[in-house]
């Protein structure tokens, strides 16, 4: 069990990046890490940003985690606002630029969250 989850710390936080920037061509000079090719096939809008500083990719798998244990709950519970919030924040951290906007929105869907669930749904 703990030769899997290093194993996918050493892929997400050395092989990835790397594997990025040489072989796909993402910029690590640039602040916002995106591919001018890349952003024109996907129709990628100019806000969109590719951080791949690993103290960030750390940073977003603590949302994304508890968005997971969220969406888990929800669907083995048949809980809506639960899968919602899960679903939203295992997503958003990828269009988050800042860690101020990662921890603000973090912050508004939690309550978001506890808003729903205290009004009985």
């Amino acid at each position: 069990m703990y030769f899997a989850f290093g194993y996918g710390l050493y892929f997400y936080f050395t092989w990835l990046p790397t594997y990025l920037i040489r072989e796909l061509g993402f910029s690590p000079i640039s602040p916002d890490c995106r591919r001018a090719y890349h952003r024109d096939v996907m129709n990628l809008p100019d806000g969109m940003n590719f951080n791949l500083d690993p103290t960030w990719l750390f940073l977003s798998l603590i949302p994304s985690g508890i968005g997971l244990v969220l969406f888990v709950y929800g669907k083995k519970q048949s809980r809506m606002p639960q899968l919602v919030a899960g679903l939203v924040l295992m997503v958003y951290p990828i269009f988050t630029p800042t860690v101020f906007s990662l921890v603000g929105v973090g912050v508004l869907v939690c309550v978001a969250l506890w808003i729903a669930v205290r009004a009985g749904w």
